[in-house]
């Protein structure tokens, strides 16, 4: 299954604030290497660019434009956020058989995704450990939700 496939994927967020953690040595992010796909721990957000940096160790630089994976039908879209996500703090996936695509009534999809066992116990710890914090999932290197 393709990222563009699982992109409209809704996830359960820790969504009561982004605040918080911050290494202390800045750095300037280079060309790296696309994060593996899982669920990871935002470091913080803005709507100016300019505001996120410079970047702390740990932390890396995602551009995420909901518009990108999602039809929005009689909404008006968000604003492009810039995210610095923490690159240690994060679940990678582990499936426990095929995702199940579910065709909505307004046409959009909702993916359904069975965690391993070992995945699921791991949510559980990250998921006590972040509790109140926003988390977001990556597939393909990008951010979809």
């Amino acid at each position: 299954m393709t990222a563009k496939s699982i992109l409209l994927f809704v996830v359960l967020l820790m969504t009561t604030g982004c605040g918080g953690w911050f290494p202390s040595a800045a750095v300037v992010q280079d060309e790296v290497p696309p994060l593996p796909n899982g669920i990871y721990l935002v470091q913080r957000w803005t709507i100016d660019r300019e505001d996120l940096f410079p970047l702390f160790d740990g932390e890396q630089f995602f551009e995420y434009d909901e518009t990108a994976f999602f039809e929005l039908k009689d909404e008006e879209p968000e604003p492009v956020k810039y995210v610095a996500l923490n690159q240690t703090e994060f679940i990678p996936f582990e499936l426990d058989g095929a995702p199940d695509a579910i065709r909505q009534e307004d046409g959009r999809f909702n993916v359904g995704l069975t965690f391993s066992r070992d995945m699921s116990e791991r949510m559980k710890e990250f998921s006590r450990r972040y509790l109140g914090r926003q988390v977001a999932m990556v597939i393909g290197g990008e951010i979809i939700t």
